[in-house]
């Protein structure tokens, strides 16, 4: 309802104002208004009327008042609308600036052929409203007026350096006007595109200063994304670099983590939340992963409207909600070799205009090249962490090999397992000889004993399930704090578990289980890790097996020797 007028909002008010209109056009066909039309001298001339006055004093008004609540619609309107008035509101003004006075007061003046052109000025105005209509994605207006400008300047340009080579050529030269004209055609059309470049520069620079900075801004940004490896600093940069830039309220980029199916906000400035957690089934997500491309929230209003499938308009108002959730106005994928790796997340512009075409290239742009970058920011981090990962390893590993006693070694390796993989709680479970019972060797932290018997019998259950299969397990546990509710409607929080089975040389001695958030996951590094410190605590466990049997060995052979010595006496006394 962009075009509708809000002064003529009741139907009274419509009533009194096309009242007149009606009469006027009735009294057209009268001589009130003007008589005696005729052409004289290739002009058009006509005699004016009684009621002539009152019909320019009309239609002043009406042109006035349409004028006046287009600009206060477009003042107090916002995104997609704002520019639909806009547009509206140009080719209005263009139209009457050319029509009305042409009509009304140079009819005498005009010859007859440019009377009629005139007359074709309300193609502004048809066209305008249609691209209005039409269009979701508007043009930035002062990008064609930019590109005009320096068209029409380098075209005066080359005139005055066309006339300059026209004297010389014809007065001492001597050529015929045609070569001469020939000469300058050919010479206007290799300087052109060369006079560009410096009117493209004065205009920027007094003209549309505005632009020339947005695009200096991408331009420094596109550069720096390609120097900066910490990705805290990339984000922050590039945040802040795009709300300055397009003049936007707010501003964030979501990020898969690891290779979990999870989305975590890496940074948000102007949200209202502090922190976005969005699961890999989530639709938005989903429908990114889908389109590849970008969505727009206010655009979903108008495919809404125009959805002819109950369906379509279903998952069209979901994505609304999902987009309004998030406090999402612009939605880009940041894609990496056409995979979804998080997403850049925009609010609206301070101005209440909406994004342009020019602007949204500009971001795309922007999103895929920051995608690239922030890959290789988390290869360089993954690389980093690798190495020092191995570092403390090797001192971890010199640390067990120095130690003697078994419960110190298992308690550093349940230490290290939750160092090196961030988990929340890890646990070494040992079986007996018989490997009827399990039971617990070294928790961290250390009151991982102190679980409540459900999350007792979940660990047991799951170590149980490892023994058998000799192979490493991913399961969840259910944990009693407080937490999501559950389908069967109790609290709980689920955690990721990770379970190794220690297995010796003759047979399953234990299981290491680390547990996690369900928003962390191992990745396949953290495993190696976590199957290198299982190896230890085997080498550990079969090292106190050996002792306790050389200590049982020597306490039989103690005994056997004691035994032998007192039937040597027996035998030596008989």
């Amino acid at each position: 309802n962009f075009q509708r007028v809000h002064l003529l909002s009741s139907r009274l008010r419509e009533l009194l104002a096309f009242c007149p209109a009606i009469v006027l056009a009735i009294l057209s066909f009268s001589d009130l208004i003007i008589t005696q039309i005729g052409v004289f001298y290739g002009t058009l001339h006509f005699e004016l009327g009684k009621l002539f006055p009152l019909y320019v004093i009309y239609l002043l008004v009406c042109v006035c008042g349409g004028s006046i609540d287009l600009i206060i619609k477009w003042r107090s309107s916002q995104g997609i609308e704002k520019t639909q008035i806009f547009y509206l509101l140009l080719g209005f003004l263009l139209t009457i600036a050319i029509a009305v006075p042409a009509n009304l007061f140079f009819q005498s003046v005009l010859s007859v052929g440019l009377f009629r052109i005139a007359n074709y000025s309300f193609i502004f105005i048809i066209t305008f409203t249609t691209y209005s209509i039409l269009r979701y994605r508007f043009m930035d207006i002062r990008v064609v007026i930019r590109e005009f400008t320096i068209y029409l300047l380098s075209l005066l340009t080359v005139l005055l350096f066309g006339l300059l080579l026209w004297f010389p050529l014809t007065r001492y030269f001597f050529l015929p006007p045609l070569v001469s004209l020939s000469l300058i055609l050919i010479a206007s059309a290799a300087v052109f595109r060369w006079i560009q470049i410096p009117m493209r520069k004065v205009a920027n620079q007094y003209f549309f200063s505005s632009l020339r900075q947005t695009e200096e801004m991408v331009r420094f940004l596109s550069k720096k994304l390609t120097t900066l490896i910490d990705q805290s600093e990339l984000v922050s940069v590039f945040l802040k670099t795009v709300i300055d830039s397009f003049e936007l309220d707010k501003a964030g980029i979501i990020l898969r983590k690891g290779t979990s199916n999870y989305y975590e906000s890496e940074k948000l400035i102007g949200f209202k939340t502090k922190n976005l957690f969005l699961k890999s089934d989530n639709f938005l997500i989903r429908h990114l992963k889908k389109i590849k491309s970008i969505e727009i929230k206010e655009e979903l209003t108008l495919k809404i409207k125009n959805s002819s499938s109950k369906e379509e308009t279903a998952q069209l108002i979901q994505l609304k909600e999902k987009m309004s959730k998030v406090e999402a106005e612009v939605c880009f994928p940041l894609l990496n070799k056409g995979k979804l790796g998080g997403l850049l997340v925009l609010g609206k512009k301070t101005s209440g205009k909406p994004y342009s075409k020019q602007d949204l290239e500009l971001l795309r742009t922007l999103a895929n090249q920051t995608a690239i970058a922030l890959d290789n920011a988390r290869l360089y981090q993954e690389v980093k962490k690798s190495l020092l990962e191995r570092i403390n390893l090797h001192e971890i590993l010199l640390a067990i090999s120095s130690l003697v006693h078994t419960d110190k070694i298992l308690n550093l390796i349940v230490k290290s397992a939750i160092k090196f993989t961030d988990s929340q709680k890890s646990i070494i479970l040992i079986m007996d000889e018989k490997k009827k019972k399990i039971y617990q060797a070294a928790a961290e932290p250390s009151n991982s004993n102190l679980l409540s018997p459900a999350e007792n019998i979940q660990l047991y259950d799951i170590a149980r399930r490892t023994a058998k299969e000799k192979k490493l397990l991913f399961s969840k546990l259910l944990v009693s704090c407080p937490g999501e509710e559950l389908p069967d409607g109790k609290k709980g929080e689920v955690q990721s578990v990770l379970s190794l089975p220690l297995i010796g040389q003759k047979d399953i001695l234990g299981i290491l289980i680390t547990c996690c958030s369900p928003l962390h996951s191992y990745d396949q590094e953290q495993v190696q890790i976590l199957s290198i410190l299982a190896d230890q605590a085997v080498i550990a466990i079969e090292k106190a097996h050996l002792i306790d049997d050389l200590k049982r060995a020597q306490v039989d052979l103690e005994n056997w020797g004691k035994e032998l010595g007192r039937k040597v006496k027996e035998k030596s006394e008989e």
